[in-house]
């Protein structure tokens, strides 16, 4: 399985951050029906944390698995 790792972090200074490890393939099915960007590199290019958090959820509504690993930040 190839991996993609995106940061997920609240933004509050001395918050907990997280890693999210999301299979390329899933991920990128999400980014091109969102977004219409079916190559990973502009998207990488481009994405902010914020959109980490809603692939997070988006993953979690189709029941697909994903990794995380907490941060200090």
């Amino acid at each position: 399985m190839s991996e993609v790792v995106m940061e997920y972090q609240t933004g509050v200074e001395g918050s907990i951050g997280c890693e999210a490890v999301f299979d390329k393939e899933k991920l990128m099915k999400i980014v091109n029906e969102w977004w219409g960007i079916t190559d990973l590199e502009e998207f990488i290019s481009s994405y902010i944390w914020d959109d980490t958090k809603a692939i997070m959820e988006e993953f979690d509504r189709r029941n697909w698995d994903y990794e995380t690993k907490e941060v200090p930040f």
